[in-house]
């Protein structure tokens, strides 16, 4: 079974450590993809993230929209 763990700031940690690695690796920004019709979107928009593009597949109803999101560190 699936344990939830809002409201423990644990993936707000996992995402600044990934930031701190990132910078010290000499990265620049952080790109990733997700479903529009997931609810991280949101976080990700909490975290600094920007839509970069919104892809749609056309001739598949149903099929949702995938969002590339990127944040400069």
């Amino acid at each position: 079974p699936s344990v939830r763990r809002r409201g423990m700031r644990a993936g707000r940690r996992l995402m600044e450590l990934a930031f701190e690695q990132g910078l010290a690796s000499g990265c620049r920004a952080c790109h990733l993809d997700v479903s529009s019709m997931s609810p991280a979107v949101d976080f990700y928009e909490y975290l600094g993230f920007r839509v970069l593009v919104r892809t749609e597949v056309p001739g598949l109803p149903g099929v949702p929209a995938h969002v590339r999101m990127v944040r400069d560190l």
